[in-house]
């Protein structure tokens, strides 16, 4: 699977470019198998949602940078997480304490948008990652894909 990319627009944790009528969003966390994190939900939701407002593209097809599409969740940053959580904890009402995650939209976003998302699975792909590529409406892999 090759992609043609034309004017990249650099975000911490994605990358977006454009090819013709195609969106082209890439998970850009290599070096740790683009695992996933907030910024990432958040910045891969905002190009998602970019690319669906602009009338030049018909299809959005999400991939990973390096050696896998996305390994799941970021371990570190969930360790910190329950850290920051924990030291607070003691002074939040049961109800703050499971209030959601700054991020409002739906995971099932790629669904919700008025073009087809589509996932070039590049490599490995495991927990939320996988989870998120099944909300796509059609996924592509290869074969180094597990």
């Amino acid at each position: 699977f090759f992609l043609n990319f034309h004017n990249p627009i650099l975000m911490s944790s994605v990358l977006t470019a454009k090819d013709g009528p195609v969106g082209i969003v890439t998970l850009n966390r290599p070096d740790r198998l683009n695992a996933w994190t907030r910024q990432l939900q958040s910045e891969l939701f905002d190009a998602l949602e970019a690319f669906d407002h602009d009338e030049g593209i018909r299809v959005v097809v999400v991939t990973g940078a390096g050696r896998g599409f996305c390994a799941g969740a970021d371990m570190d940053g969930l360790s910190s997480v329950s850290t920051s959580s924990d030291s607070i904890a003691g002074s939040q009402s049961r109800e703050q304490r499971s209030a959601p995650p700054p991020e409002t939209r739906s995971f099932l976003l790629a669904q919700q948008l008025s073009k087809p998302v589509l996932a070039a699975i590049n490599g490995p792909v495991a927990g939320v990652g996988l989870s998120w590529v099944l909300t796509c409406d059609m996924r592509f892999a290869n074969k180094a894909a597990k």
